[in-house]
């Protein structure tokens, strides 16, 4: 029973002895000898020159396909040398195409090899085009993903910005004074049941709000803040309201004066520069 028929007919001996290095994929000629029918070196040699006379003729480089080897024997005491070939695939079709057509072995080479050849011709570059296209679309996935992200910092520098300063200052800052707007702060109105007249205050949370945004700073409590107003000399700035006890409240227009009375009027504090 020949090499070939010996085999399981799901596995090819081709691929069993087939080698990779860096280079790429090869085979050595003595271990393709046996499986082609070739018993002596002498023989088989004279199909490898037939071979890369062929290779030559079809005007390719010989020696990109047919490297010599000169291997150490392991059993030889006198540390002799035996000759030996790397073949490249292309090589190795040259090979069983120039064997003896007589011998099964060759004739399965033959198709081996005209089959892997092709689909190496085929199908391995249509695999490559589709790792390729793969491989871009990744690339462009994670383009996606880094300008996502960028948008989102931006976005939330932007909140940051707009909470520590309001929208005025920041389009200010950013040279664009004609594209100002006011955003309308929410404030509360009391009624004086009295008078029937009504008053527009800032409430303790609304105060601490708008202070935190104009300014980022941060007030202990409403009476601590009125406090510094009546150290400055300018109660006029607060209106009092009666519930079931008097309370001072400030006025949305007398805010910006009453924030420089007590932060100061240096601009870096204010716009936490």
């Amino acid at each position: 029973m020949s090499n070939l028929t010996a085999q399981n007919e799901n596995t090819s001996p081709f691929d069993s002895i087939r080698r990779t290095d860096e280079q790429g994929e090869y085979w050595l000629a003595r271990d393709l000898m046996p499986i082609l029918g070739y018993p002596r070196w002498s023989d088989f040699k004279d199909v490898i020159d037939k071979s890369k006379t062929s290779c030559e003729n079809t005007g390719n480089v010989v020696t990109e396909h047919f490297s010599g080897l000169f291997l150490k024997n392991p059993s030889s005491k006198q540390g002799r040398h035996y000759q030996d070939f790397r073949l490249s695939r292309y090589a190795s079709y040259l090979v069983a195409m120039n064997g003896d057509p007589r011998k099964p072995e060759i004739a399965a080479a033959q198709s081996y090899f005209a089959i892997k050849t092709r689909e190496a011709e085929v199908i391995i570059p249509a695999q490559s085009e589709s790792l390729r296209e793969m491989e871009m679309q990744l690339q462009i996935l994670k383009l996606q993903n880094e300008n996502l992200n960028t948008t989102l910092q931006l976005r939330q520098l932007d909140n940051n910005m707009l909470t520590m300063h309001g929208a005025e200052l920041v389009l200010a800052l950013r040279g664009k004074s004609d594209q100002i707007v006011r955003v309308e702060q929410t404030v509360t109105e009391v009624l004086n049941p009295k008078t029937q007249t009504s008053d527009r205050i800032l409430t303790a949370e609304q105060l601490k709000k708008i202070i935190k945004t104009k300014t980022g700073q941060t007030i202990p409590s409403m009476k601590w803040f009125t406090d510094k107003l009546r150290e400055k000399g300018r109660d006029v700035l607060l209106v009092p309201v009666t519930r079931h006890q008097i309370s001072e409240y400030v006025t949305p227009e007398a805010l910006g004066e009453a924030i420089a009375l007590v932060f100061g009027d240096n601009r870096q504090m204010v716009i936490g520069e």
